[in-house]
């Protein structure tokens, strides 16, 4: 969300497209349930606050911070409308043509609950500028966080005075600014890590930004001859070829033209899922305890 623009400066109607956005039904019904809602600025990092937990999509809180906001009355189109006639109304720009059917989903749901997003595609390099320029509403952003996170490029207040840079929403204040600091020159690891967890409760409950989904996986498809060593798996990478060990197996690729010639089944796979480092596990666990809050 831009903060520049005056519908997303009012902090309950950024609460309340936290809580319009479901998805469970997105997940459920469009992605086979294989994804997890991202939570975290820092996921995958030791900065990551793993206390936090998903705003999930509760229509009544939605409501309550709608009418906080000032849009407790619907007008004659069915879309709530301030005391001065002023629409819950903005535009979603994305550059991707297959994030289309996700978002028309959301749309639908903010519509029932009378606000309007209205969809724009772009060609994806111009939905990239117009996010670093801030010309935008809403848009749609791919942000990943490396190793060692940069806060500072993306919620840094001086970056939030100018363009062209990584503070796509113009989010900074005097005090997120110190816990940066703290982070980027104080010697003591406690006290980094202390404010960088901080720092992601205070960017969550700022509620600038919708976190969409993670898939914290890799998918491989590959012939019965393809060999990967057994520890092929790393427990992060920075790209996916960047550690990538097979080879060809002389005698499987015989068994396997054999096998193909004859029209024969090698038999089936029953492997399917490898997670040893229970990356998997510890979600669906964080999940399933705030779910029991």
């Amino acid at each position: 969300m831009n903060l520049e623009k005056p519908i997303f400066q009012n902090k309950d109607f950024r609460k309340a497209m936290q809580h319009l956005f479901n998805f469970d039904e997105i997940n459920t019904k469009l992605m086979s349930s294989a994804y997890y809602q991202q939570v975290s600025a820092f996921t995958g990092t030791e900065y990551e606050n793993r206390d936090l937990v998903p705003y999930g999509f509760d229509p009544r809180q939605a409501r309550e911070h709608l009418q906080a906001a000032g849009y407790s009355k619907r007008g004659d189109d069915g879309i709530l409308v301030n005391a001065q006639g002023q629409r819950a109304s903005f535009t979603l720009s994305y550059g991707s043509k297959g994030l289309e059917r996700h978002m028309t989903v959301v749309k639908q749901t903010f519509q029932r609950f009378g606000v309007e997003m209205e969809l724009r595609l772009l060609e994806p390099g111009t939905a990239f500028r117009n996010g670093l320029e801030r010309e935008y509403e809403m848009t749609i952003m791919s942000r990943t966080s490396g190793l060692y996170p940069s806060p500072y490029q993306y919620f840094a207040t001086e970056l939030k005075e100018t363009r062209n840079n990584n503070n796509v929403w113009a989010y900074g204040t005097a005090y997120t600014d110190s816990l940066i600091d703290v982070y980027r020159f104080d010697t003591d690891k406690a006290h980094r890590v202390a404010a960088m967890y901080e720092l992601d409760a205070i960017i969550q409950d700022e509620a600038f930004y919708v976190p969409f989904w993670q898939a914290p996986f890799m998918r491989f498809l590959y012939v019965d001859s393809v060999v990967f060593p057994a520890s092929f798996f790393p427990k992060r990478t920075q790209g996916m070829t960047d550690w990538q060990v097979f080879w060809i197996d002389a005698d499987r690729d015989t068994r396997l033209q054999q096998a193909m010639a004859a029209e024969r089944s090698l038999g089936e796979d029953t492997v399917v899922d490898v997670d040893p480092y229970l990356v998997k596990d510890r979600i669906e666990a964080t999940l399933r305890a705030a779910a029991a809050r």
